[in-house]
């Protein structure tokens, strides 16, 4: 099997294209609400194991994050930001599954392709998730600061005062913090999509040359 970063089309859904790193993130999904859901059963009859496996993870990034934000920001990035660590690592770990290569099947093209696929080697799912934080930081900036928060981007205060110089340098300032978020939001993107697009390639790369002892530790 070779790598491309085109993801293949499976098929289609009430007209939607189907592609094998769209499965992927459905099946992660899955994964994901199913575990949440056998957790919660088994914490709610006091199963001690299970208890300690979900809080501690979740109180250290809990603090993590208050550490951080203020409080009254602390519960929606807590929410959002959680929730993307979760989807990226169930995406990333059940790449590594031994059935994520086996199972091949043929695309709406007629080619044979791979039935999953890593969904981190698909560049749409990291910008998904880059564009829904970059949205949700603007979202929580505004509800907390109202119209402030445009003034951040925005700031014409000096130039109404008619100190001229100093207001288009203020000015300036502001588009340019406005052409920052554009860019983290690209910057993320790839990134993401760099990051876990490499570990792929080098897994794949180092099963080719080398025995599966060798390839364990880097999965």
């Amino acid at each position: 099997m070779g790598f491309t970063l085109r993801p293949d089309e499976l098929g289609t859904v009430a007209g939607i294209p189907v592609t094998n790193t769209l499965l992927s993130c459905w099946l992660a999904t899955v994964l994901i609400v199913g575990f949440a859901l056998i957790a919660r059963a088994l914490a709610a009859y006091g199963h001690p194991g299970m208890v300690t496996a979900v809080a501690v993870p979740i109180e250290a990034f809990w603090r993590f994050v208050t550490g951080l934000v203020d409080p009254a920001f602390a519960t929606p990035l807590f929410t959002i930001a959680g929730s993307a660590v979760l989807f990226i690592l169930a995406n990333a770990w059940i790449a590594s599954l031994p059935f994520y290569g086996p199972f091949y099947v043929t695309s709406a093209t007629g080619d044979t392709v791979p039935l999953l696929r890593g969904a981190g080697s698909d560049i749409n799912m990291s910008l998904a998730l880059a564009l829904t934080g970059g949205i949700a930081v603007q979202v929580l900036g505004f509800y907390r600061l109202r119209l402030a928060y445009i003034d951040r981007f925005f700031r014409v205060h000096l130039l109404l005062k008619g100190r001229l110089i100093a207001g288009l340098a203020d000015f300036l300032a502001g588009i340019f913090e406005l052409f920052l978020e554009t860019t983290r939001v690209l910057s993320f993107t790839f990134r993401l999509f760099g990051s876990l697009t490499a570990g792929e390639v080098l897994i794949l790369a180092i099963s080719f040359i080398a025995p599966l002892a060798v390839v364990v530790p880097f999965y």
